[in-house]
Order: C-alpha cells, then structure tokens, then sequence
C-alpha cells in the first residue's frame, strides 16, 4: 500500500490533503456538537430561581401607624404622652432621637392618600406617608413580622 502512495507526488499529495480534510472537518463537526444543544433533558434543563415577595401590608401599617401618632400633637396630649406612646414603635436609636424633638417643630397634620412603597426587602421597608397638608414623610421600616419599628422619618423634601 505505501509504494502504491509513493509512486507518484500527485497521488501522494491527494491522499495527504484528503485524509487531513477529513480529520480537519471531523474535528469541525465534533467541535460544533459539543457546544450544540443536547436532546439529554438534563444537559438543557434551564435553572430556576425561587422568589417569594415579601408583603408590604405590614411594613405600611406600621409607617401609617407610627406616622399618625409622631405628625400632631393633638388636642390635651403632653410631650410625654407622645414619646411613650412613639417609644414602642421605634428602634432604640429613633427613641433616643425622639427624646430630643421638638414636638412644637411637627408637621401638625394627618395622614392624607395613599402610601407609597418605595422599597421592600424581608425586613425593611421605605414607605412615602403623605400627610394632609401636602408634605409627604419618608419612613424606613425594619423587622420581622409581628415585629417591625421604625427606625427613621423624615421629611421626603430632596430625597
């Protein structure tokens, strides 16, 4: 068989450039079906992502809740009064700030529309509170179910 191949150059360059063709395109093809989607359901199963939202029903009641109590004085209402009833429904850190608020500095207003979500995690919430002299309150919620305080509210101005 080899001196068949050798006995011309042609015929030996044509057998060459044909068996390197076909290892040439062989590997062509095996390359192409690697990186070709397989029929095997497992090799095109497309991966899932599990998502459950948390509810912002309430992270919103607990920022109408607290914002009611914290925007107005009220009538025959003491400073102490409005502290200790706030206290509960804040984090350690906003209890200790409340203690230094000026109460005759408060919007002076209820709660007026709808609150607005603006962002929502397991255990945080950002709510716009509208009040009912058109300013609007931003307060963050943290926690975990039966147990959500405020832990900020500040006036939404430039935010």
């Amino acid at each position: 068989m080899v001196s068949w191949l050798c006995r011309t150059p042609r015929r030996l360059v044509l057998v060459v450039g044909g068996v390197l063709l076909v290892l040439v395109l062989g590997n062509y093809l095996m390359s192409r079906a690697d990186s070709s989607p397989s029929s095997d359901a497992s090799a095109t199963a497309t991966p899932s992502v599990s998502f459950r939202a948390p509810d912002p029903e309430p992270f919103v009641r607990a920022a109408v809740h607290f914002t009611e109590l914290w925007a107005r004085m009220g009538p025959g209402r003491s400073v102490e009064q409005w502290r200790s009833e706030l206290t509960p429904l804040a984090t350690e850190d906003l209890a200790r700030g409340l203690k230094l608020t000026d109460p005759s500095r408060l919007p002076d207003a209820k709660v007026g529309g709808v609150p607005v979500v603006r962002t929502l995690s397991e255990d945080a919430a950002l709510v716009v509170v509208p009040l009912s002299n058109g300013q609007r309150v931003l307060v963050t919620v943290v926690g975990t179910g039966d147990d959500l305080t405020v832990s900020a509210i500040q006036p939404e101005a430039g935010n």
